[in-house]
């Protein structure tokens, strides 16, 4: 679908008006004529992205997905992505920076010995498996 350069520009002051009403800025917007192979056509990087706190991420992801209704919340090892649509089929992608998140232990697995003749050999053993767990204080909000 070919969009209006104008249209992405507009969707652009929207998104930085509603970022100075969640208390922060933006740090890089990238518009792009064709979504070709980037699948959006609005790329976001806020403020919070390259400072603060991992809380203070969070309060602000919150604020721009009531601010801006047509985005979704999206983690991807604990990073916080807004990604949404507009009615108009605008794409974007908001980021937010790191969440709070914390690496907890969940598993483990074996590890088979390995023969004597290979360098350097090793005994049978359990290695732990780990992965990234975020606080989403969204989803908290909604289930509550």
């Amino acid at each position: 679908m070919k969009t209006n350069l104008y249209a992405k520009y507009l969707l652009a002051d929207r998104i930085q008006k509603a970022a100075e009403k969640c208390g922060t800025t933006i740090a890089t917007f990238n518009i792009r004529e064709s979504t070709g192979s980037y699948h959006q056509d609005l790329t976001v990087f806020l403020d919070s992205f390259h400072r603060g706190k991992g809380e203070e991420r969070e309060i602000i992801a919150d604020k721009m997905l009531t601010a801006l209704p047509f985005l979704t919340l999206a983690r991807s090892k604990g990073s916080i992505d807004l990604k949404g649509s507009t009615a108009q089929g605008l794409t974007v992608c908001i980021y937010a920076g790191d969440g709070v998140c914390e690496r907890v232990q969940v598993g483990t697995r074996k590890i088979a010995a390995t023969e004597a003749f290979t360098v350097p050999a090793s005994e049978a053993r359990e290695e732990p498996i780990y992965e990234v767990r975020c606080i989403d204080s969204l989803a908290d909000a909604v289930s509550a």
